[in-house]
């Protein structure tokens, strides 16, 4: 797994070896800086959780205050 950041935006992307091979062939490396995502990021998955908890709460929340 590749993590490929803009330089001048910050934007991340994230490919695998074959995917951030041709987006580097077409889009140039001078722009973007490469780096090697060797482990899992516990705090990314528990961030991406607490965000899919807390939209599904708040469309819960509004559908039931919708029908009663």
């Amino acid at each position: 797994m590749y993590k490929i950041t803009h330089k001048e935006t910050g934007y991340t992307y994230n490919f695998n070896s074959k995917e951030a091979a041709v987006f580097i062939a077409k889009n140039g490396a001078s722009d973007y800086t490469v780096e090697e995502i060797k482990k899992f990021d516990w705090s990314e998955f528990f961030y991406a959780s607490l965000t899919f908890l807390l939209i599904s709460f708040m469309t819960l929340a509004f559908i039931y205050h919708a029908t009663n």
